[in-house]
């Protein structure tokens, strides 16, 4: 990359950082009168900051002259992503909720989210599964109104399941994988996911209860 190609990547990401905090004001703004306002202030906002990130790593890796894996484990790091054995299963925590489908993309998640796992596996052997069970908690900070907690089949998780498939699982075809999708309130937002043999679902089940109408 030359200079003036460079001086010009840089310039936009600025822009596109103080594009950021303006619309991160507006919605301040917009609350408690004008709610789709707010939400569509954050829907710009996320979306702008998922690429930016994405941006400013590669130009790192390019102009640094780093390695991408490590830029992926210094990223892991600073998102806080935790891959832990638990019980009789894996659970991986992501640091806030997924994007919702065609308006966002986990990109900014999917490098990170594998180096944490390569890392993980490391000091931790992982047995691919051919029979699995997938379990996707997102988790909402209790208090916020009811509307604000998305539909399932509008958050996207495919990126995320190709990339813990690669680690964990011999296929995730439709007849070896199972999905389970819930969500539940709590101290904050995030993204649990939980990897178990389909024998363990029951088990899993019991500790996380899924609350119904």
């Amino acid at each position: 990359m030359n200079q003036h190609e460079l001086q010009k990547r840089l310039i936009r990401y600025q822009g596109e950082s103080e594009q950021i905090g303006f619309w991160l004001s507006w919605a301040k703004q917009s609350l408690p009168e004008d709610f789709e306002g707010y939400r569509r202030s954050l829907q710009d906002a996320s979306g702008l900051a998922e690429r930016l990130a994405c941006g400013i790593r590669d130009i790192r890796v390019e102009t640094c002259f780093l390695p991408r894996a490590e830029v992926f484990r210094e990223a892991a790091q600073t998102q806080d992503i935790l891959v832990e054995a638990e019980e009789s299963w894996h659970r991986i925590l992501l640091p806030g909720l997924l994007p919702k489908k065609k308006t966002g993309s986990c990109a900014f998640l999917t490098g990170p989210l594998s180096a944490a796992l390569t890392e993980y596996r490391k000091g931790h052997p992982i047995r691919q599964l051919r029979r699995t069970v997938v379990c996707f908690r997102h988790l909402y900070s209790a208090g916020l109104p009811e509307r604000m907690v998305r539909d399932h089949d509008n958050i996207e998780v495919k990126q995320v399941l190709d990339v813990i498939a690669d680690h964990f699982l011999a296929d995730d075809n439709g007849l070896l994988c199972t999905n389970l999708y819930t969500s539940a309130m709590g101290d904050g937002e995030g993204t649990e996911v939980y990897v178990m043999a389909p024998e363990y679902l029951g088990k899993w089940l019991n500790l996380h209860t899924i609350k119904t109408p």
